[in-house]
């Protein structure tokens, strides 16, 4: 199914706005991502040397994807694929997660991008680091742009991240067809929810439908970058390491 193809509301028409249940219990889960944990093993800031930049960033992206996972895992929609399949789906769309969080949150600023647990980065941080991270940031500011263009709010945030988590099309899937049915449910509510909401731009759930590829585009890059940027030996995170290894080995044998 192609998730463009929406019937347009005609103009004159008067809708009332509306907030598909769907919706609703997935924003109910975003209190299971909220920063209420201790950052007493993160510096207050990021230290002066691009290694100890670079080992903070990896500590908070730690902390974030633990976050993650038990908010994928509470969702009714993730839960109704199999256990194989939320691992698949998990190892692909991790990276795309922790980047589309950074950049929503980012959109009252247009010179730098906001991690969590109040830390940021900008692109002269990012030049300090590597050529790649540069890129990296600056593509993380374009959409960060195009979201404050589109002014998405919070519950067009939250279904975009389940369109982003729940990829029908992810290689090794045993039982895609669940996966789309949730994709096409959760894409419904969305359209119900901004064509009633905004029925003065009637484009505004396609154009943020094209921002995803872009989301997978950066976050394709970031994790070849961290590959490279990733100390010999280093386990420290254990569970970003996994995740990393995971879509390695799904890449090779695709």
């Amino acid at each position: 199914m192609n998730l463009l193809q929406k019937t347009p509301v005609k103009q004159t028409q008067v809708v009332t706005p509306v907030v598909p249940p769907v919706l609703t219990e997935i924003m109910s889960m975003e209190s299971l991502l909220s920063e209420d944990e201790s950052s007493s093993e993160i510096p207050e800031k990021f230290g002066e040397g691009d290694q100890n930049f670079f080992l903070t960033f990896l500590q908070i992206a730690e902390v974030r994807l633990y976050k993650l996972v038990r908010w994928a895992r509470n969702l009714p929609q993730f839960s109704a694929i199999s256990t194989d399949d939320q691992i698949l789906l998990l190892q692909n769309g991790w990276a795309e997660l922790l980047i589309f969080n950074c950049c929503m949150r980012s959109v009252e600023s247009r010179t730098e991008i906001f991690l969590p647990l109040g830390k940021t980065v900008d692109l002269e941080k990012a030049r300090s680091i590597s050529e790649g991270c540069e890129d990296i940031v600056q593509r993380m500011l374009d959409l960060t742009d195009q979201l404050r263009r589109l002014n998405v709010d919070q519950y067009e945030y939250v279904a975009m991240k389940v369109l982003v988590l729940i990829t029908p099309d992810v290689k090794g899937m045993k039982e895609n067809y669940k996966a789309r049915e949730q994709q096409e449910l959760i894409s419904d509510a969305l359209y119900k929810y901004t064509i009633s909401h905004y029925p003065q731009n009637p484009d505004k759930f396609g154009e943020m439908l094209l921002r995803l590829p872009e989301i997978t585009r950066v976050s394709s890059i970031g994790k070849e970058l961290l590959n490279t940027l990733m100390p010999p030996g280093f386990q420290s995170c254990g569970l970003l390491f996994e995740l990393l290894k995971g879509d390695g080995a799904t890449k090779e044998e695709s």
